[in-house]
């Protein structure tokens, strides 16, 4: 793992490099991420300061994901906090930039993101959910030691179309806490 991955709130700063990762890395986001085709500057800025408005005031974190020298790599969320009588939860998503992958970055950032949810929130699960395909991801998930429970058939909808995902979770004790 990374040791020197950090996270950080998104920054109204964090435009132009959010948009030249996603930019770079469109024929390695695509197949998974479909917001990222046709990607601009104005839609970059509405998403970062909708990100930062929501955090803490809905069920969205979004995190930067940096090096060592503050050099933007991507991003790690927790999606769909949720925090109630039956259920403390939330979704975990993460993609780091085409010339940074295989480096340990998106476990290291979606451990930071983990450790956030549980030590902060106060959460006790959470998901992952990755399509079948997006081998990457299913590594990431597994090196961040967290269990397969399932296959989801028509979880999500992309392109007008169902689309099935693996489950994985983590919990409190994946991390000794």
């Amino acid at each position: 793992m990374n040791p020197n991955i950090k996270i950080r709130q998104y920054a109204v700063n964090d435009t132009s490099a959010r948009l030249e990762a996603i930019i770079e890395s469109q024929d390695h986001l695509l197949p998974w991420i479909p917001w990222a085709k046709d990607y601009d500057l104005k839609t970059c800025e509405e998403w970062i300061k909708t990100a930062i408005f929501k955090w803490g005031r809905s069920k969205d974190y979004c995190f930067a994901v940096l090096d060592e020298d503050d050099h933007y790599l991507g991003e790690v969320k927790l999606l769909n906090v949720t925090k109630d009588y039956y259920e403390s939860s939330c979704n975990l998503s993460y993609w780091i930039r085409k010339s940074y992958v295989r480096r340990g970055a998106a476990v290291a950032a979606a451990k930071l993101a983990a450790e956030f949810a549980f030590k902060n929130l106060g959460l006790y699960r959470i998901d992952i959910m990755i399509m079948p395909d997006n081998l990457r991801s299913h590594s990431v998930a597994k090196k961040l030691g967290a269990k397969e429970e399932g296959y989801l058939r028509n979880k999500w909808v992309m392109d007008d179309q169902p689309r099935d995902v693996i489950l994985y979770s983590l919990i409190p004790a994946d991390f000794g806490l």
